[in-house]
Parts: structure tokens; sequence; C-alpha cells
């Protein structure tokens, strides 16, 4: 729903600020509330609190971006790398596509990683956070 809002760019992250434009948007009260924590703040605590329990190797493996928890841990259990590193070095020797529903796009993009990107408040998101908007409350 996140990612939908950040889509459909600006005015609807503005949107999101205001709990009683929610239903426009299609959003109840918990998803909502989640949207505007992120929008406000850059992230949303129960994301953080999620992954805070996974174990690291799968944790690291997700700052990749497109990679969530269900991919890092078939990643993690199916090629038993342990961070982002080894992940690109499995890709360079060709594991990757060996994998079920993987190919040659997804193992290029995969060797080609250099070091872990940390997570970015995305630019519409940052735009509306530098800017001075009212925040709801």
């Amino acid at each position: 729903a996140a990612l939908n809002m950040m889509r459909l760019g600006p005015v609807a992250l503005e949107t999101v600020l205001d709990e009683e434009l929610w239903p426009t948007l299609g959003l109840g009260k918990r998803l909502g509330g989640k949207i505007r924590e992120l929008v406000r703040d850059g992230a949303m605590t129960f994301y953080v609190e999620l992954k805070a329990e996974l174990p690291p190797a799968v944790s690291q493996l997700m700052d990749v971006e497109g990679i969530g928890p269900k991919l890092a841990t078939r990643l993690h259990k199916e090629l038993d790398v342990k961070s982002v590193a080894e992940l690109a070095d499995a890709a360079r020797r060709g594991q990757v596509a060996k994998l079920k529903g993987f190919g040659p796009k997804r193992q290029a993009a995969y060797a080609r990683l250099q070091t872990p990107t940390p997570p970015t408040v995305p630019t519409a998101i940052r735009t509306i956070r530098n800017e001075d908007l009212p925040l709801a409350a």
C-alpha cells in the first residue's frame, strides 16, 4: 500500500497525513496510520521491529532494493548467503539462476551488487518531509 501511495505521488502522500482523507485513498485506520508514520517519520516502527526479529543475514539481504523478507530468507536458505557480498559472489558464479523462479536478469543484477544498499527514504517522502507541511496528529 505504501508503494502504491508513492507511485501516486506527492499529492497522495500529503493526503495520507490527514486521517479524515484516508477513506478517499481506500485506507483504514491501521494501514493509514502505518503509511502516515512512514511519510511523516521516514520509517515504520512495525517494520523496524519485524526486521529486528529476523536473522542478521536475512536482514542484511533485505537492504538490497527489491529483496523482501521472503526472498531474503529463501536466498539465505537455498544459497547459504549471509551477506550482500556473498549474494553478489554467488550470482557471479552462476548459482542464482539455478534456483527455481530466478533467471539471468536477476542473477546479473545481483552480480553487479558492490556493497549493501542502505535503506533510504523514497524521494517523494523526502520531498514532503523537507517542506513545511502541517502534519496530521
